[in-house]
């Protein structure tokens, strides 16, 4: 795993593989890392065998980068791409590195995919508190 790196490594050869350019991120602020708990997913909004397991959307960031942009947890926040935006509530992670923004998608009604467009290409962030 040391020779992958945190960026990881392109396989040559394959679609987007080593031999493709790197597609610059939309818009502006903080990247996005849209993440995805195994019962955070529509299909498990739509069990109720799985109510008690599931998990809503959020916005989490490192204690520096929350602190930065003036946010406390539990406090909501509106994240602004260049393809949409949305509310969720912020969780501060001690775990996270700084320089980025992690959501969970959460319910589809949480609008987590209108933050990414129909190639779901990277993009920026901006992060404000909402009442």
């Amino acid at each position: 795993y040391a020779a992958i790196g945190t960026e990881g490594v392109a396989i040559a050869g394959a679609p987007g593989g080593a031999d493709a350019t790197e597609r610059p991120a939309q818009g502006e602020g903080l990247p996005v890392v849209i993440t995805h708990d195994i019962f955070g997913d529509a299909v498990s909004w739509r069990s109720d065998a799985l109510i008690s397991l599931r998990t809503d959307a959020a916005l989490s960031l490192s204690p520096a980068q929350a602190a930065a942009l003036g946010l406390t947890a539990g406090q909501l926040a509106q994240v602004t791409s260049p393809h949409g935006s949305c509310r969720l509530p912020v969780h501060v992670d001690e775990a996270l590195p700084d320089g980025a923004a992690f959501v969970r998608s959460g319910p589809p009604a949480a609008g987590v995919h209108a933050l990414l467009g129909r190639d779901q290409s990277p993009v920026r962030v901006t992060v404000e508190a909402r009442p």
